[in-house]
């Protein structure tokens, strides 16, 4: 059965990283609020209406601060985890146990 991406990410031991998960859904949710503006900014248009850019300018700073957040979370993890990973130096110098 062929699995999605979705739910590797969600099950144990599939290889795959949870906040890789974290990032894609939040990823997701800063394009669904920015195409939910687009439809606010054309019907002021259309109607002639004034467009509060001063306030559309502040709600897409924070969604795009908050995709920041999520991907830098995801980035600074990631180089803290390889990091950690012996090189091949060490493992190939490593005594083995029988």
């Amino acid at each position: 059965m062929k699995t999605t991406l979705f739910i590797n990410l969600v099950k144990k031991n599939t290889g795959y990283n949870s906040k890789t998960f974290i990032m894609l859904v939040g990823v997701a949710m800063t394009f669904i609020m920015y195409i939910a503006l687009l439809p606010v900014i054309y019907i002021s248009m259309l109607n002639g209406l004034v467009i509060p850019w001063y306030g559309i300018a502040t709600v897409i700073t924070s969604i795009s601060t908050f995709a920041g957040v999520v991907i830098w979370g995801k980035v600074r993890t990631d180089m803290a985890e390889y990091q950690n990973i012996p090189s091949q130096e060490v493992i190939e110098n490593t005594p083995k146990v029988d």
